[in-house]
């Protein structure tokens, strides 16, 4: 008997956004995102992607971002900043009840605040909906999105074991207090 996935309690928006940076739900389009990315080593070496993904697996990845919306799991987004593609930031329904952030930059969209901002108009959002408490896992030796998190208002709580690409790894745990206050921005009508 197949377990049952954890599902998010109320539809994510599919346009977010404040002034210079904005997350839209990825498309099929994306696949090609996916793909560059898969080719960047410390996102590969950071995080869930696996390395040199084919095109027909880039396209396989969107579409099972776009299955994991539809059956409320979670919700992937394209980072835009000023009008270019700089990542990918989503959320994630756990089974424990918490929601999980996570994000992804390509070289040329660091240094500008972009995963910082993507994690707190996430989390906003989500502390808006009343979702939970809301987190996200870094890598120990990760001091980048050890920085992220902490400039997103995170604070590091412990950590847990998990099983990233076939391998059992420690994951820092961050935690950002919840709010219950309006997003510091809107979603976006288009």
């Amino acid at each position: 008997m197949q377990k049952e996935r954890a599902v998010l309690p109320c539809e994510p928006p599919e346009v977010l956004g404040d002034g210079d940076l904005r997350l839209r739900s990825l498309t099929g389009d994306d696949w090609t995102l996916e793909h560059q990315m898969s080719r960047v080593p410390d996102i590969v070496e950071w995080t869930t992607l696996r390395p040199d993904l084919s095109v027909e697996q880039a396209k396989e990845r969107v579409g099972g971002a776009a299955q994991w919306r539809r059956d409320a799991a979670g919700a992937v987004y394209v980072i835009e900043r000023d009008g270019h593609v700089v990542g990918t930031a989503g959320l994630t329904a756990r089974d424990d009840g918490q929601i999980e952030l996570f994000y992804g930059l390509l070289p040329q969209g660091r240094g500008r605040g972009s995963a910082s901002k993507a994690a707190r108009l996430l989390a906003d959002w989500a502390d808006h909906a009343g979702l939970g408490r809301v987190i996200l896992t870094t890598y120990p030796g990760n001091a980048a999105s050890q920085k992220t998190a902490t400039r997103a208002g995170f604070q590091h709580v412990g950590s847990e074991h998990r099983t990233v690409k076939d391998n059992v790894v420690e994951l820092l745990v961050w935690a950002r207090p919840t709010t219950s206050v309006p997003p510091s921005s809107t979603a976006d009508p288009a």
